[in-house]
């Protein structure tokens, strides 16, 4: 009886950390940032009009 619930509890132990683990789903590959412009200036990120976050960019 003891060793069939602890193997009950071990079980349930391991569904619910397989059950956590998942992919990240917000990250990105790293783009390469390249300078477009000879007069083009860096623009951090920010929020725009509507709330929403731009990240950084290149603007002439």
């Amino acid at each position: 009886m003891r060793n069939s619930f602890m193997g009950l509890c071990i079980a349930l132990v391991v569904a619910l950390l397989i059950g956590c683990a998942h992919p990240h789903r917000h990250h990105h590959p790293k783009k390469k940032l390249v300078k477009p412009h000879v007069s083009a200036v860096w623009i951090p990120g920010h929020y725009g009009p509507a709330g929403n976050w731009k990240p950084g960019h290149w603007k002439r």
